[in-house]
């Protein structure tokens, strides 16, 4: 899992995932993606090169969302990927 972030404007922080966000790749960015959610006010989180995600990211989304809103701020998803199978 990669992490990579841009600053859009002067209050948009956009963090790009790329990877699979399983247990291997949670532990490469939990520490970097909760600064950032509690740091920056208004985050915008791009899932369109996320090949997996785990229940542990989708855990890690809701709380980072959480932090960010107790810090006044707002986190927003863009671009997340249709599962390719079929339930």
């Amino acid at each position: 899992m990669e992490l990579t972030t841009a600053e859009i404007g002067r209050e948009i922080t956009k963090i790009t995932l790329s990877g699979r966000w399983d247990i291997d790749g949670a532990l490469k960015i939990d520490g970097p993606f909760m600064d950032i959610v509690k740091e920056k006010k208004f985050v915008a989180v791009d899932l369109s090169d996320v090949a997996f995600l785990a229940s542990l990211g989708m855990r890690r989304l809701v709380s980072g969302a959480k932090a960010s809103w107790e810090h006044g701020g707002r986190v927003v998803l863009l671009k997340p990927r249709k599962t390719s199978k079929k339930f």
